[in-house]
């Protein structure tokens, strides 16, 4: 017997959108409002960089160590799914369903901390464990 895998249900979050629904129509209108531009990371070269200007969920306790930009992003995107997460956990148990996460980084405003960080190292902005 053929073992079968599908996905069925997508949370995602990008600087296009906030669902799967939001982002497919701002792909299809060009949308770029939540790109910038800046040629502060590599010299000479202006890069593009996509921006999630939504608001972005709080981890609380007791995971309040993990709050960080790009888990943010994660449990928003998970959030847009819990209900179908929780309702096939339901019909067929724990065991019997993934959840793939992925986040393509954690910002480069995190880098900014890094260097806070190097130059105060009693600075309290930085955890070099929620870096990717």
């Amino acid at each position: 017997m053929k073992k079968q895998v599908f996905l069925s249900a997508l949370g995602i979050i990008n600087s296009l959108g906030n669902s799967g629904r939001e982002i497919f129509e701002n792909l299809i209108l060009g949308n770029t409002q939540n790109i910038s531009q800046s040629a502060d990371f590599i010299d000479g070269k202006t890069l593009k960089f996509g921006l999630v200007l939504d608001e972005l969920p709080e981890i609380k306790t007791p995971f309040e160590a993990y709050n960080a930009r790009c888990n943010q992003l994660l449990l928003a995107a998970y959030l847009q799914i819990e209900n179908e997460v929780k309702e096939a956990i339901e019909k067929y148990g724990s065991k019997r369903i993934a959840i793939v996460i992925s986040s393509s980084t954690s910002g480069v405003d995190n880098g900014y901390k890094i260097v806070e960080h190097c130059l105060n190292p009693d600075s309290k902005n930085f955890d070099y464990s929620l870096l990717e």
